[in-house]
């Protein structure tokens, strides 16, 4: 587990530094706070890092998250719903006579040219309603689909937060507190990508969680900007370096809106399976034979096209991650290690099968990337920094020593 070598005490503050690549940059600092156990960071200008009094939330009610009910529930539902409406409109129409199947078929003949122009017309407006949603991503200007903002999901989250916590933590006695050395080491950690990245992390908010599971190797940020971070993923970690990635990574989760965007893409998606499970269950005879195309063609959608998208996004959350470690002045050498040491959950000849790109692959990516990285560290005046935060850093030890002593 990782821990701070060095903790600098004030009078109400105390400073972290956990290897010599960590140099925590000029104020404005983020401060670490306290709601309940969880430690709140937010942009101040009155001095580094402090610990205030404790807030009191309310208990937390047991039940799903909204956002995890709308695209869990309503979406099978309505899949259930077409394809059973479809089937019987199947059934319908195999109990008319041939005669009148061929007049109803005659009929749409005639008023085909009604049928292109309704089809054209929606295709048209479903073809504006896209470009004008489309817009360039900050950071990196791809340009992709939106719908939601950050602020429409931050609304959706908020308002589900307790449901959240106790869906993502469950038993908050799990959270380390704010006091904890294991804690402050993340936040100086955190502290430093933020005080770095001020241009690009312009109204974020983030608020830190520690949860003392071991056997949970995962970190993630919601849109919010909440980040939760498992020990399990600490003792992953064997430098601050890729600590500092982990985090960045999931930081450029919500900085780039990749949870409003992936619910845009969601619902194209979405519509386009409805679409097709609707012509499979009408035109298919049999029962069997419909339920196995239907659930060929759903694959087959996330095969094409759920899943390239999720591993662009977290290809491009590596990137966006990298840049916030190296302007943070860490080493980004030292960060891309951390695809070589984590254990390989995904094969790179198989890893069109996963949400997520290999760690070969993303090892891969990071090193192509180190010459453009190493340009935006030497940007950020890091060896300059560096020098003053020992000096620094030696006079606060001498003057603990000479006080102490």
């Amino acid at each position: 587990m990782l821990l701070p070598s060095s903790l600098v005490v004030g009078r109400c503050w105390a400073r972290a530094r956990a290897a010599p690549g960590l140099a925590l940059g000029p104020w404005p600092w983020p401060c670490a706070g306290r709601i309940g156990s969880l430690s709140r960071l937010h942009v101040c200008r009155n001095g580094p890092p402090r610990i205030v009094s404790p807030l009191h939330t309310s208990a937390p009610r047991h039940a799903a998250p909204l956002v995890v009910f709308l695209l869990k529930v309503l979406s099978p539902i309505t899949r259930v719903g077409v394809a059973l409406g479809a089937r019987a409109s199947r059934m319908v129409w195999v109990r008319l006579s041939p005669e009148r199947r061929e007049a109803i078929k005659a009929s749409l003949r005639r008023k085909r040219k009604y049928f292109y122009g309704g089809l054209l017309l929606l295709l048209g407006a479903g073809g504006a309603y896209y470009y004008t949603h489309l817009e360039y991503a900050p950071i990196t200007g791809r340009k992709r689909f939106m719908i939601f903002s950050r602020s429409d999901l931050t609304k959706i989250i908020e308002g589900e937060r307790e449901s959240v916590m106790q869906y993502l933590v469950g038993d908050k006695k799990k959270l380390l507190p704010a006091q904890h050395p294991v804690t402050r080491h993340v936040v100086a950690i955190v502290n430093q990508i933020v005080s770095s990245n001020q241009d690009s992390m312009e109204g974020m908010e983030w608020t830190l969680h520690v949860i003392d599971n071991d056997a949970v190797t995962n970190a993630l940020c919601l849109p919010t900007g909440d980040i939760f971070l498992f020990t399990g993923m600490i003792k992953l970690c064997q430098t601050t370096e890729e600590l500092a990635l982990i985090l960045a990574h999931e930081m450029a989760h919500a900085v780039m809106c990749h949870g409003a965007e992936s619910l845009a893409k969601k619902s194209v998606t979405d519509f386009l399976t409805l679409f097709i499970t609707g012509i499979i269950w009408f035109v298919v005879p049999n029962v069997f034979g419909a339920y196995f195309a239907n659930s060929l063609s759903k694959r087959s959608a996330a095969l094409l096209l759920e899943l390239p998208y999720s591993r662009k996004v977290e290809s491009e959350a590596d990137t966006v991650g990298m840049k916030f470690i190296s302007r943070a002045c860490f080493d980004p050498t030292k960060a891309s290690m951390v695809w070589k040491n984590m254990p390989a959950l995904t094969d790179k000849d198989l890893e069109y099968l996963y949400t997520h790109p290999s760690n070969e692959t993303r090892y891969e990516s990071l090193q192509e990337q180190l010459p453009s990285a190493y340009d935006e560290r030497a940007k950020s005046n890091c060896d300059d920094r560096s020098k003053r935060e020992v000096r620094s850093f030696k006079k606060a030890v001498h003057h603990s020593i000479r006080v102490t002593g």
